[in-house]
């Protein structure tokens, strides 16, 4: 069946009190509209009609784009891309763009209709309420809703996650091309002070701020749990994302001046 673009759409009601929907179409999609409305007559049985969001071929291209580079962040970030999927690396960048997420409590086997209902969905750990055991679920609506250029803005921001997290495995692999840590001088969870499972995270995010956490050693080493795999992770808890950000900013300035912090970070946190 043709499909086309339209601009406008009204809604009418015929004297059985049945919706009769009408849509305005300009230009060239004229004809695609007069095609299928030809189809339509010689359809035999009832039609299935789908309505969405127009999007420009530039973001359809965008979004392969973003995947291809959530591909490599994961990759980037484990060496291995199926310990860290490109939907989780989707999900760290969600946030550093604050999109909007939330948290809802359902049955294991709800999960698959969740996935149907939004664009990213991930379980975060379990609850018991009455008796069963109950799944905690974050999700996201996700970037389906993004402009040209905030696409072009998570991608660059992805870019710079990437080349991030690359430079980081060549250091503990002996290049060191970015700077150490001001905060910790062993590699152990900075809450916890768990040795295993250890994520690199920088205490300053943003696509500026995370290049100038990379540049003056702001950040620290967090577990799975304190980082992102659950709610009591810095990307979820406020409060503990506030307190390594004024631990950070603490130690800079025993040997620096709040002016030369608020120069590279442009924000006071104590």
């Amino acid at each position: 069946m043709s499909k086309f673009i339209a601009n406008k759409t009204y809604r009418m009601s015929d004297e059985n009190g049945d919706l009769i929907i009408s849509y305005v179409v300009h230009g060239i999609d004229k004809q695609a509209a007069l095609l299928a409305f030809e189809e339509t007559k010689k359809a035999e049985a009832k039609l299935e009609v789908e309505v969405k969001p127009y999007k420009s071929k530039r973001s359809i291209e965008q979004n392969k784009l973003l995947w291809a580079l959530l591909g490599k962040m994961a990759m980037a970030m484990s060496g291995r891309k199926n310990r860290v999927s490109s939907e989780e690396c989707y999900c760290i960048m969600l946030e550093e763009a604050n999109v909007a997420y939330d948290y809802l409590l359902a049955l294991p086997e709800a999960e698959p209709m969740l996935r149907k209902s939004f664009r990213v969905v991930r379980k975060m750990g379990e609850r018991e309420v009455n008796g069963k055991t109950l799944n905690v679920y974050q999700y996201f609506i996700g970037s389906s809703k993004f402009n040209t250029q905030e696409m072009t803005e998570l991608i660059e921001a992805v870019l710079d996650w990437s080349w991030v997290c690359m430079t980081a495995r060549l250091s503990l692999q002996g290049v060191h091309i970015v700077a150490k840590s001001i905060m910790q001088t062993e590699k152990r969870c900075y809450v916890c002070g768990a040795t295993y499972g250890l994520h690199e995270h920088h205490v300053f995010g943003g696509t500026a701020n995370r290049k100038n956490s990379e540049r003056n050693g702001f950040k620290v080493w967090l577990c799975g749990r304190h980082h992102n795999l659950s709610n009591e992770g810095v990307h979820f808890d406020r409060d503990l994302d506030l307190r390594i950000k004024q631990d950070c900013q603490a130690e800079f300035e025993k040997t620096h001046s709040r002016d030369e912090f608020m120069k590279i970070i442009g924000k006071n946190y104590l």
